[in-house]
């Protein structure tokens, strides 16, 4: 699944550019047409399990893929459980309830690492509650050793990893900043009025753009409503250059434009990209403001 964007464009301008340029095909058959579909609009439900039948799903890819794709240290590991290539996985209900309870229990850990971060870095600007999406650096090394908490604060909440999504050269690649909370700490509540005032100027080269997501998921919030503002949109601009993003069931009137819509029986949490980000944001002389409830 691509997401079209900035010059590749979107809907169907994106298709024809993928169809263009993108080949996907296995290396033992070589080059072959593709069949390229246009999903905007379309429900997918990319989420692993969250329960025992996870551990289905790892012995399903361990006996589909080829065994180099993965290192001795998880093929190690998994074999303890009985997951093998070319072995039947067969746990008894014993091993199922302990699964059931292992996946259960990591998922929990997970989310109080992404939502309750303990890192004393987390936070991009000390007295904002912007949080980094990468502690440190994109190959989660501290000291000299792989930061397993770091290293689960991205992959719950995204899968990519690349050295250009933590740019430290102006003007190249992206960078992301979450916000789970508003300017008082509290976390973001969909049933609530929320104002963010994005200052004039912000330091990109290409674009910005911020968008909502939902915490039980991290996926695309689904509002029924709009759920990305950012200035490809063209949005509205105060007379010094800010713009006001809104948040909530309802847009404040005349704000239709500005806003993002919310769910009020859930919560919420978006991440503000930077494309191409400039001095500003890489040296932090310009700072995000925290989300207002208004």
């Amino acid at each position: 699944m691509m997401r079209g964007f900035g010059e590749v464009g979107n809907g169907d301008q994106a298709v024809r550019w993928f169809k263009e340029r993108l080949k996907v095909y296995p290396l033992a058959t070589g080059p072959r047409e593709g069949t390229v579909t246009n999903a905007s609009g379309k429900g997918a439900n990319t989420l692993p399990p969250e329960d025992g039948s996870a551990f289905t799903m790892l012995n399903e890819i361990i006996q589909y893929e080829p065994s180099e794709l993965f290192n001795k240290e998880q093929l190690g590991r998994l074999a303890t459980l009985g997951i093998e290539k070319g072995k039947p996985f067969n746990p008894d209900n014993r091993m199922k309830r302990i699964f059931d309870q292992a996946a259960k229990q990591g998922v929990a850990m997970s989310r109080a690492i992404l939502y309750a971060s303990r890192e004393p870095e987390i936070n991009y600007w000390p007295d904002r509650h912007w949080e980094k999406m990468f502690v440190r650096n994109t190959e989660f090394l501290r000291n000299g050793s792989r930061d397993i908490d770091a290293r689960t604060l991205w992959h719950y909440q995204a899968i990519v990893v690349s050295p250009n999504l933590l740019s430290t050269i102006p003007g190249r690649g992206t960078s992301y900043l979450t916000a789970f909370r508003d300017k008082d700490g509290a976390y973001l509540d969909g049933a609530k009025r929320y104002r963010l005032r994005v200052p004039a100027k912000p330091p990109v080269k290409r674009f910005w753009a911020v968008t909502a997501y939902d915490p039980m998921s991290r996926s695309l919030l689904d509002s029924g409503g709009n759920i990305t503002v950012g200035s490809l949109g063209k949005p509205e601009v105060n007379p010094d250059g800010s713009v006001d993003i809104y948040f909530g069931p309802k847009a404040p009137k005349g704000k239709e434009k500005n806003w993002i819509k919310t769910v009020p029986e859930k919560g919420f949490f978006v991440v503000f990209r930077f494309y191409g980000p400039l001095e500003g944001y890489i040296q932090k002389t310009w700072v995000l403001n925290d989300f207002e409830p208004f």
